[in-house]
């Protein structure tokens, strides 16, 4: 992919990239392929509009490019040993430490400590390249990785159901198929909730619910004062609720009694329900 958009930007990436190299003592990214990654993760977050910017517009939009993490991640997709020794510090650690916070026990957080590690550095079949080269410094390298560890504990969780319920089939234990079939209609009621809102409301209650970011740095990101997020929050969470009971009285012929029964079971398990639709 070419860079040549950047060349009126040249001193203000050649800045950045000399900051990266400094920051990390070199990790062997030469400047040409530093600017082709910039330049996508550039497009990818404020579309071709960075490239009709002013200098002092399009340093507003370098800032909020988590560059440093960029050129550590581009180190590791190389394969530099430096880089991976750096990630092995300082994010590993919060892998394990995500791993245990979203997991419901400790078997998984161990299995999925070990499979997002190893999963890094492991090559996609479309691409070529392994996984930590699809980071592209929108997020910062620790929220990107704190997804992937909330999306594989979602999927061990539900393969340890699932393995749970065949083990009962050949043991011949009895399951409580009411409870799945409440399960499954509080699941088809939730997706149809979430589906309903939009992309920018699903984005905020993914940061605020899953990603665990406090209203302070979400008013900071989105530049507004921290009250307008909590009451977006509020708004969000009403307009949702007033969905799902709509849908719970209307589409499922559910009494107020039967709803809050049926949400009560739903919030000691939400994580395998919606998931998908906000991570």
């Amino acid at each position: 992919m070419s860079s040549f958009k950047l060349s009126k930007y040249a001193e203000q990436v050649s800045i950045c990239y000399n900051q990266c190299k400094d920051k990390y003592n070199s990790l062997e990214i030469s400047l040409n392929n530093f600017s082709r990654k910039l330049k996508k993760s550039l497009e990818d977050t404020f579309g071709e509009k960075v490239y009709n910017s002013d200098d002092d517009t399009f340093q507003s939009y370098l800032k909020r490019i988590h560059t440093y993490d960029l050129y550590l991640a581009m180190g590791m997709s190389t394969g530099n040993e430096n880089a991976w020794e750096i990630f092995e510090d300082r994010f590993v650690p919060k892998i394990n430490d995500f791993a245990r916070y979203y997991a419901d026990d400790e078997d998984i957080a161990e299995e999925v400590f070990a499979y997002t590690k190893s999963s890094l550095f492991v090559k996609i079949k479309k691409t070529g390249k392994p996984k930590i080269d699809s980071f592209n410094g929108r997020g910062s390298l620790e929220s990107w990785l704190k997804v992937i560890v909330y999306r594989e504990v979602i999927h061990h969780q539900k393969n340890r159901v699932k393995t749970t319920s065949l083990d009962n089939i050949v043991l011949g234990i009895e399951e409580d198929h009411e409870t799945d079939v409440e399960m499954e209609t509080i699941s088809k009621i939730m997706t149809t909730g979430f589906q309903s809102i939009n992309s920018k409301d699903k984005i905020l209650l993914r940061e605020y619910f899953i990603l665990k970011k406090p209203e302070r740095e979400l008013a900071e990101k989105y530049h507004v004062h921290i009250s307008t997020i909590s009451r977006r929050l509020h708004k969000i969470c009403d307009k949702l609720s007033n969905i799902l009971i709509d849908l719970a009285q209307t589409e499922f012929d559910l009494g107020e009694r039967d709803i809050k029964n049926m949400f009560r079971e739903f919030s000691k398990s939400w994580h395998s329900n919606v998931s998908e639709i906000l991570a």
